[in-house]
C-alpha cells in the first residue's frame, strides 16, 4: 500500500507544473471593465461605459457574446444606466469586446 501511494504522489506532483502554466496569449491580452452603460450605438456597433476611470468605448461585433439573465442577448437588449461587465482586446480601431455580461444588482 505504500508504494501504491508514493506512486499516485508522484503522479500528483508532475502534474503541479503543468497546471500552473500560463494561459494562452489570447486570454493574457484580455482586459475587464465594469461599469454603467452611458451610452448604446446599435447602428455604429459600439457601447460606451462609464467606469471609475473614466469613459471606456467598446466595439461590439458578431464574435462578441452578451450575456443577459436566462440567456444571450444581443446589443438592442442594453440600453443606458444598466450595470455590465465587459472582457476586450485592443483591436487596430479600439478595444473589441469579447464578452460582455449584465450585472443583476440585489
Amino acid at each position: 500500500m505504500g508504494r501504491a501511494y508514493l506512486g499516485l504522489w508522484g503522479v500528483v506532483l508532475s502534474a503541479g507544473p503543468a497546471l500552473a502554466q500560463e494561459p494562452p496569449a489570447e486570454v493574457r491580452s484580455l482586459q475587464e471593465v465594469q461599469g454603467a452603460i452611458a451610452s448604446v450605438d446599435a447602428r455604429r456597433g459600439t457601447l460606451m461605459l462609464s467606469e471609475g476611470k473614466g469613459r471606456v468605448e467598446l466595439r461590439v461585433d458578431a464574435s462578441t457574446t452578451i450575456f443577459l439573465p436566462g440567456g444571450i442577448g444581443s446589443l438592442a437588449d442594453l440600453t443606458p444606466g444598466q450595470k455590465v461587465r465587459a472582457a476586450y482586446e485592443r483591436g487596430d480601431k479600439g478595444p473589441v469586446a469579447q464578452w460582455i455580461e449584465l450585472v443583476e444588482e440585489p
